[in-house]
């Protein structure tokens, strides 16, 4: 993970931004996340159960935002499988569509916070990317998976603040711009 220093308290919200680098916020790896236990008691931090995809990521902003220390500690011989054909995360279907719902309830966390400008850029930039890869990929839904999955990123990309998002798209890669743009020309949902 991308961590500027190991084996030493750091505050989790400062690896959060900036937005078109890779940080900490972007690694939403729940298995490697060691927590006291203080942190759920209000219920703010846990998994949302309602989520059958993409929990990890909204729990991971989450725990940034509301914990006030953090460290990354190096342990050897942990390892995490990815790429498997038959995990979730490579199979297409409906369940795959709750990475819209997930990054919704972030924009809603960051409504009120302090540092919202701060943070709105990566959340938006990260949110971005996850909508152009599923446009990406679109094919490999049902017809009505994909039909429903186009529907509902056009109107995610109406939800964003309008300014953050066309800074997003003005600093992405030519194609992911391409694509988000055609799509949120599409009438909102």
């Amino acid at each position: 993970a991308p961590v500027p220093l190991r084996d030493t308290v750091l505050r989790p919200r400062d690896l959060i931004a900036p937005a078109h680098l890779s940080t900490l916020v972007d690694y939403p790896n729940a298995w490697s996340v060691v927590c006291r236990r203080e942190l759920f008691d209000d219920g703010r931090t846990r998994f949302d159960t309602a989520l059958r995809t993409c929990e990890d990521r909204t729990w991971t902003w989450l725990l940034h935002l509301a914990t006030e220390s953090c460290a990354a500690v190096g342990l050897t011989g942990v390892f995490y499988r990815r790429g498997v054909t038959d995990s979730l995360t490579q199979i297409r279907s409906e369940r795959q569509l709750d990475f819209l719902p997930a990054h919704d309830r972030v924009l809603t966390a960051l409504q009120d916070d302090p540092e919202r400008d701060r943070f709105l850029p990566k959340l938006v930039r990260t949110y971005c990317a996850m909508i152009a890869y599923h446009m990406q990929t679109v094919r490999e839904y049902s017809p009505a998976d994909g039909k429903r999955l186009r529907r509902m990123c056009a109107s995610a990309l109406h939800r964003m603040p309008r300014d953050v998002l066309d800074q997003t798209l003005d600093t992405m890669d030519d194609e992911r711009s391409r694509t988000l743009r055609r799509l949120r020309a599409r009438k909102a949902a």
